[in-house]
């Protein structure tokens, strides 16, 4: 298991950047972007109250001040893991988009700018996983 933990933008919908954890717990994440990071407590209250997720499994944590958290138990580069992330990345983005005002779905059902949105993140995240194995 790759424990890991890191930012990536958001892109062109939020000036903030989304924390992406693997194998952290709620506690750890906390204390790292209190410390390393300066982020104030209530922007992300209640995150230190989060679990390492269940092997296979993840979640999307959020907060009202804008703070975003992909959380996965763990990042082995199965094809678990690629689905894992990205079923959580399609919650970010409905989230994000619905928070910012854009568009999740047009006139037909389809919805681009959640597509380009989980593309961005996803590209994003597998360039750090990328570099943190050299």
């Amino acid at each position: 298991m790759r424990k890991m933990l890191f930012t990536v933008p958001n892109g062109i919908f939020s000036k903030a950047s989304m924390v992406v954890s693997f194998g952290w717990s709620g506690k750890d994440i906390y204390k790292e972007l209190t410390t390393k990071c300066k982020k104030s407590d209530p922007e992300i209250a209640g995150i230190e109250k989060l679990e390492i997720p269940k092997r296979g499994e993840g979640n999307f944590f959020f907060t009202d001040k804008g703070f975003y958290l992909c959380h996965l138990a763990e990042w082995d580069g199965s094809i678990d893991s690629y689905g894992t992330l990205t079923h959580e990345l399609v919650h970010a983005a409905q989230y994000l988009l619905h928070k910012r005002g854009a568009a999740t779905v047009d006139e037909a059902g389809i919805s681009e700018t959640l597509a380009y949105q989980v593309g961005y993140w996803y590209t994003e995240i597998l360039q750090r996983i990328r570099s943190k194995k050299k």
